[in-house]
């Protein structure tokens, strides 16, 4: 472990408490993390900016809070296709997932091919990597009809029945076209509502339902 890494892992575990430890533990990050907070990893990662060699470095720690911080530092154009296979093969825990699709796998040129072979992978994290690489493209509006219309028809069959975490990013995928795509948001409601998914799901105090239909509806009311 060199001076720069010993630093960095310090630091980390300096910022962790043993509250959010538990609580990251139990959402899948397993024993080997700090419990550190998003905000202080995005601030360590701002004072860095990019620096590849101590990601990867980072990385293989196999500690959940500094592979969140080496995907926020790593240059991903450094990274081959396999390689990047490779790290998302690694994660079983859906906040570093989420945090190297976005950070990581979108800035590359084969996103939208990782899209289209994982969606449909039997390993659930990785199919969590599809759908979630295919909400990012419906939020930047980089979605075509054609491919739009596809993604609809696998929610509408298959949502219902698919792993939460995998059913938890096709839901977000829904809400996301209809936010997006107006001329599809009055299919993506109905949709929504025939499916009944999430409907049941306890909301706290000044949270959004993750119920698509209620979600849709609440984003479009602050639109108005």
């Amino acid at each position: 472990m060199n001076t720069t890494l010993e630093k960095v892992m310090s630091q980390l575990e300096e910022l962790g408490s043993e509250n959010s430890r538990a609580s990251y533990e139990k959402l899948g990050a397993g024993t080997k993390q700090f419990g550190v907070g998003a905000v202080k990893t995005r601030a360590i990662a701002k004072k860095i900016k990019k620096d590849h060699p101590l990601a990867l470095e980072l990385w293989q720690t196999g500690n959940s809070d500094a592979q969140f911080l080496a995907a926020l530092i790593m240059n991903p154009s450094e990274l081959s296709k396999h390689q990047i296979e490779q790290l998302v093969d690694e994660i079983s825990y859906s906040k570093l997932l989420d945090e190297v699709v976005g950070k990581v796998v979108m800035n590359t040129p084969y996103a939208k091919d990782f899209a289209n072979e994982w969606m449909n992978a039997s390993e659930v994290f990785k199919a969590r990597a599809g759908w979630h690489i295919h909400m990012m493209y419906a939020v930047r509006v980089n979605l075509s009809n054609e491919e739009i219309n596809s993604l609809l028809h696998t929610i509408e069959s298959e949502m219902k029945d698919a792993p939460p975490y995998k059913q938890e990013t096709m839901n977000k995928c829904l809400v996301e076209i209809a936010l997006h795509h107006d001329s599809y948001t009055a299919r993506c409601l109905e949709i929504g509502e025939r499916l009944g998914q999430l409907s049941d799901k306890k909301v706290h105090k000044g949270c959004t339902s993750p119920y698509a239909p209620e979600w849709i509806a609440a984003v479009l009311a602050k639109r108005l």
